[in-house]
């Protein structure tokens, strides 16, 4: 069983992981390094800074990439989610493409190209365009989860009573992972031995495929 993050420290290092992973399986090291920040946002799962606003040493200025500790208790696959829609942000900035309007809060076709060349499926939202990338997830994040269990150790979550679920970006940042009803954990991947159906599960079950009336195998 992993080692659990009980420390902010560890905490920051292992989504600084989660996203070098991410950066090389998604973009192919396409991405330069954010400044990776855990603090409470009310209104987004995550954001970035239009600007480099961090100085990290002489002539080195990086971005910021925050994932708020507010909603850390989700299934991973939401945070990697969350991590892959910051980087599809930070992936435009570094090539000066303007994907969001009306402060940042408004997704447009643009970031929904490049969220869906990069793993992630966008439903539309008539307040905030092509914002919501947690609703459906597509197969290649949750086999890349599912082959990525080291970063299920994130045991750390800042508890904020009252905290409101409000689905919009940051308005100081590029875009941001808007806030939206929890989703179910689908960490269990199952597959018909004859016809190859695939169902998931967020928890180990026994499954028959309806097509074929066989047992279903995890895999």
């Amino acid at each position: 069983m992993p080692k659990q993050v009980t420390s902010m420290s560890r905490l920051t290092n292992q989504i600084e992981r989660m996203f070098r992973a991410i950066n090389h399986d998604f973009f192919d090291d396409e991405l330069e390094m954010p400044t990776i920040t855990v603090v409470p946002t009310a209104r987004a799962y995550a954001h970035v800074s239009v600007e480099p606003i961090w100085e990290c040493g002489k002539d080195v200025k990086r971005r910021e990439l925050n994932i708020s500790s507010s909603y850390l208790s989700r299934p991973l696959e939401l945070i990697v989610s969350s991590l892959i829609h910051e980087s599809c942000h930070l992936l435009n900035l570094q090539h000066n493409i303007f994907d969001t309007s009306r402060g940042g809060t408004y997704h447009s076709k643009v970031f929904r190209a490049t969220a869906e060349a990069h793993g992630l499926i966008c439903t539309r939202t008539e307040k905030y365009g092509w914002s919501d990338t947690s609703s459906v997830l597509s197969d290649r994040l949750l086999d890349w989860v599912l082959l990525h269990d080291e970063f299920r150790e994130i045991e750390l979550c800042r508890n904020v009573p009252g905290l409101s679920a409000i689905p919009t970006g940051n308005r100081a940042a590029e875009g941001g992972t808007p806030v939206s009803a929890p989703r179910p954990n689908h960490n269990h991947r199952y597959v018909c031995p004859r016809c190859g159906n695939i169902a998931r599960s967020g928890k180990a079950i026994n499954l028959i495929c309806g097509d074929c009336m066989v047992k279903m195998v995890e895999g």
